[in-house]
């Protein structure tokens, strides 16, 4: 699960470890963060018997989930005591932090842009080609660029189709977060927008915000010739 993956298990903030459910009339939620990038999935809430918020620790949540017998989970929660998770015969109690402690997660309610599923192909391409040295932050990411995705660690540069475009010059996605942006865009029916800070991502259960890198990316046009000096056949 997404949630469980972002949760943040060596920060100093206790709360970014934890993913919080959130029960409500319109069904239920799983929210996870670890401050430069945030999820939020959809799962079955068919059978809620009661509405409410609680925080437990994501991959310890995860890691039982799947090992639980039964084809239904129930979460039967104590406040932020705990919460004991049920399935079949088999009962595991997690401890719980308080949920106002969970950082708000950034949301967008303007304009999406549908986007292909060869957006994913394109990032598992040119991801490869950005810089693991965070001391040159500005090269540690995909840049979007126009029709183009550009990805560069000083010595090597790839470059690919998109239609990720935000309209509003380039935009660096941190590489750390590619992963999840290929789950979500290769979640169907994706869709994409653009803040001055953010690139958000969605599919039918899945809302992924991705805090941009603030640098300048170079200029790829300056690197690579408009014509080629010589050609192959």
């Amino acid at each position: 699960m997404c949630s469980s993956d972002l949760a943040d298990r060596k920060g100093t903030m206790p709360i970014l470890s934890h993913a919080v459910i959130r029960a409500s009339d319109t069904g239920v939620e799983v929210c996870a963060t670890n401050l430069n990038t945030s999820t939020t999935v959809a799962i079955d809430g068919s059978h809620i018997a009661a509405r409410g918020s609680i925080a437990v620790e994501a991959r310890a949540l995860a890691s039982m989930v799947t090992l639980l017998s039964g084809d239904t989970v129930r979460l039967v929660s104590d406040g932020d005591k705990g919460v004991f998770v049920k399935a079949g015969r088999s009962t595991a109690r997690f401890a719980c932090l308080p949920v106002r402690d969970f950082p708000k997660l950034p949301s967008f309610d303007g304009w999406w842009s549908f986007v292909n599923a060869g957006n994913v192909d394109a990032l598992a391409v040119v991801a490869p080609a950005a810089c693991a040295d965070e001391t040159r932050f500005h090269l540690c990411g995909v840049a979007i660029d126009g029709d183009r995705m550009v990805a560069t660690d000083g010595h090597r540069l790839h470059v690919a189709a998109c239609d990720l475009a935000s309209g509003k010059g380039v935009r660096i996605v941190p590489a750390k977060a590619v992963a999840e942006l290929r789950r979500v865009l290769d979640g169907g029916d994706a869709s994409v927008a653009w803040t001055d800070h953010h690139l958000f991502a969605r599919n039918a259960t899945t809302t992924l915000a991705i805090k941009l890198i603030d640098a300048q990316f170079p200029p790829r046009r300056q690197v690579v010739p408009s014509e080629a000096g010589s050609k192959a056949h």
